[in-house]
């Protein structure tokens, strides 16, 4: 994964990438206040989203503070656009795929149909966006 926002950066180099993109898909596009004491809703939300060892460092760097967690929209655009790919390997048509994603990334036949021309247009161009993926 690569961090685009640099608080995800600094989070990252706290708690790691992999706990830092759990943080994202649990939180991200959301203020989070970051709790001082070691109980509570908040806590327990963040020990189930990244663990509890990292829950402990990131309260332990940033107790008390609101910090707003950024969706790195850039993750999300490639991990849909692999994820349509595979689904378009698999036989599966537009409308096919975009009732797919439509549950968990909100895709429309249309934006589907966006998806795979970014894709075809980069293979055409000679760049395989999803190299060394899979």
């Amino acid at each position: 994964m690569t961090l685009q926002c640099v608080t995800l950066q600094i989070l990252a180099d706290y708690i790691g990438e992999r706990a830092t993109a759990r943080l994202i898909t649990a939180f991200g596009g959301s203020d989070l206040k970051i709790p001082v004491e070691r109980h509570g809703k908040t806590w327990q939300a963040l020990c189930d989203a990244i663990g509890p060892e990292a829950t402990e460092i990131l309260c332990e760097h940033f107790g008390g503070e609101s910090l707003y967690i950024a969706m790195n929209r850039q993750d999300i655009i490639e991990r849909n656009r692999r994820e349509a790919h595979r689904l378009r390997q698999e036989g599966l048509n537009s409308r096919e795929i975009a009732r797919r994603l439509a549950y968990t990334v909100h895709y429309s036949d249309r934006g589907v149909r966006k998806l795979l021309e970014a894709y075809r247009n980069e293979r055409e161009r000679g760049l395989d966006l999803f190299e060394g993926v899979g």
